[in-house]
């Protein structure tokens, strides 16, 4: 008869595998394969371990399997295996890899502190707590440490990667280097908090309680673009209905956004720092779909791309933000939803466009930001007047040669005012100089003394308006040019300080 253990021993030791048909019984005791891996690397120290580790096929283990805080376990290869509990490798140390393809797990994979050398490959197990029932159980691999690739191509109701590290070797496999789901995969809901990947991450599949990535930190890619969230997520004691991806603090060379997304979802991408931030868009407006990013306060990011689904797969810039092209993009960032309008956060954006060098472009958003927090601050009558002219005339501060246009527009004004007086009205102009002869009154000159103060020419020295109504124009003419003057001169000031 074969005696199990033997049969154990002799796989850990040679690393030729072990076969249902090699035990002569379909079912064995996990204790009893607890007890072999602690025997051959405790006891043993490991010596007669084989580099392939032990490698069992189409076996149902009876029971948890407890490998929990043992050093020196080997790879573990699980193929069509069925654990009737849990697998437990918390804080242990597995010198090689852990793959189980196929077969299931009736309860969870806890890996809590784990430590493996080289990568985690979980492919179509069964983590229902019955045979047949799916979306249950959950992976555990918080504060783990994997030194080369991550894939999880499962269907669980929870993954736990908070506090992970996880390195970017990738060198058997096409893909991401940190690959969770495939589509059609379903999840609950990923944990990857305070996480950190050395290279790309990609998740794919539905999320019915959102994904948070609190402080996760990517070296590459964080590719959400096939994740579906379908529900909001719970954030510390209270629930936001309208939070989906919960990524604060979030730091990645490129974040591609969730292509889908129900209407009303929400991304929270505050203090969050991207190289590039894609987002998917539709039709010719470019739409965004995948999710509003309106509780972000403040962000850092390189440039802002998207992806039109309608026309081209690749990520390609948004157009001029000021044109009808992009007014759905405007409306998608962040307004702040009643809790004061997020201003760093459209300034975050300008800097990038700045990077591009597209400065008319970051200077128009400027502009806007600061026009939407003032008509977000402005309580009065007054108040609303004065954003309303400080945006008119110079663009609250950011481009303040908006005033001297003004002034050139007040020139014109009086220019035309001085001649249709001049010659069409004899007594419109007296001389008020006192000189016997003096010369004619060159309209343009006249005008320029008007709008013009620092420029003078005598002309208005010369020349009184005898109409009450022309004295008066003429009059706020010149007290509009000393207003426009001094908004030029403030707005200098302001540009110099915003710039420093």
């Amino acid at each position: 008869m074969t005696d199990p253990r033997a049969q154990l021993q002799r796989a850990v030791r040679t690393g030729v595998g072990l076969d249902v048909a090699d035990l002569g019984s379909p079912t064995i005791p996990s204790e009893l394969v607890r007890s072999v891996l602690i025997e051959e690397s405790v006891l043993h120290g490991g010596k007669h371990l084989d580099p392939r580790g032990l490698r069992l096929t189409g076996v149902t283990l009876e029971g948890d399997l407890d490998l929990a805080s043992i050093s020196g376990l080997p790879s573990l290869v699980l193929g069509g295996v069925t654990i009737q509990g849990s697998l437990d490798l918390s804080y242990s140390t597995i010198s090689g890899a852990l793959n189980i393809e196929g077969g299931a797990v009736r309860a969870q994979l806890d890996g809590s502190g784990l430590t493996v050398t080289r990568h985690v490959y979980i492919c179509d197990v069964d983590f229902g707590h019955q045979a047949g029932t799916r979306h249950a159980g959950e992976i555990l691999l918080n504060k783990a440490t994997i030194g080369d690739y991550l894939q999880l191509y499962v269907d669980v109701a929870d993954v736990v990667l908070s506090d992970a590290t996880v390195g970017g070797g990738n060198g058997e496999f096409d893909g991401e280097a940190v690959s969770i789901g495939l589509p059609g995969s379903h999840f609950s809901s990923v944990d990857l908090n305070r996480s950190s990947f050395d290279s790309s991450v990609a998740l794919t599949g539905s999320f019915d309680r959102g994904i948070t990535m609190r402080g996760v930190r990517v070296l590459g890619t964080l590719d959400l673009g096939s994740a579906i969230v379908t529900g909001s997520l719970a954030r510390g004691r209270l629930t936001d209905e309208t939070l989906f991806v919960d990524a604060i603090e979030a730091v990645a060379e490129t974040i591609v956004l969730p292509e889908e997304a129900p209407e009303g979802a929400g991304i929270d991408l505050t203090d969050a720092a991207f190289g590039r931030v894609v987002v998917h868009v539709v039709g010719p407006e470019n739409r965004p779909v995948g999710g509003r990013v309106d509780a972000t306060a403040a962000w850092t990011l390189g440039s802002l791309e998207m992806i039109n689904r309608d026309e081209r797969p690749e990520a390609t810039p948004v157009p001029t933000m000021s044109s009808n092209e992009a007014a759905a993009l405007i409306a998608w960032l962040p307004t702040g939803q009643g809790r004061g309008f997020p201003v760093m956060a459209w300034r975050a954006l300008a800097v990038a466009l700045d990077g591009e060098g597209r400065e008319s472009e970051a200077r128009w958003l400027r502009i806007e930001a600061a026009d939407r927090y003032k008509r977000a601050t402005a309580g009065s009558p007054w108040a609303r007047a004065g954003r309303a002219i400080t945006k008119t005339t110079i663009g609250h501060g950011y481009s303040p040669f908006r005033a001297l246009a003004w002034l050139g527009g007040l020139w014109v004004v009086a220019t035309a005012l001085a001649v249709v007086s001049w010659r069409v009205g004899d007594d419109a102009f007296i001389n008020s100089s006192g000189v016997a002869n003096p010369p004619g009154l060159w309209e343009y000159l006249y005008a320029l003394d008007i709008t013009v103060s620092p420029v003078g020419s005598f002309q208005s020295d010369i020349w009184m308006p005898t109409w009450w109504w022309l004295a008066l124009a003429f009059w706020c003419l010149k007290a509009a040019s000393y207003a426009l003057f001094g908004l030029f001169i403030a707005g200098l000031t302001g540009r110099a300080m915003k710039a420093s």
